[in-house]
């Protein structure tokens, strides 16, 4: 039993960390370190995607438009 219960735990360690490994690189990487980090994950998705195309469209839109 003993040597089940740590061949067990030994797999369970692996799947969870394999797990862990694949959803912080993979596309569940936002959703999973969203509730655990929420800082890092807020601006990261938050700031570049609307700030970057937002300023980038609205500066040369404008320029031409007064121009």
């Amino acid at each position: 039993p003993e040597d089940t219960e740590l061949v067990g735990a030994e797999e369970v360690h692996g799947v969870l960390r394999r797990w862990l490994t694949e959803a912080t690189t993979g596309p569940a990487g936002p959703r999973v370190p969203a509730p655990a980090a929420p800082e890092p994950s807020v601006p990261q998705p938050s700031a570049p995607e609307p700030a970057a195309p937002a300023s980038a469209a609205a500066e040369p839109a404008t320029e031409e438009r007064a121009a």
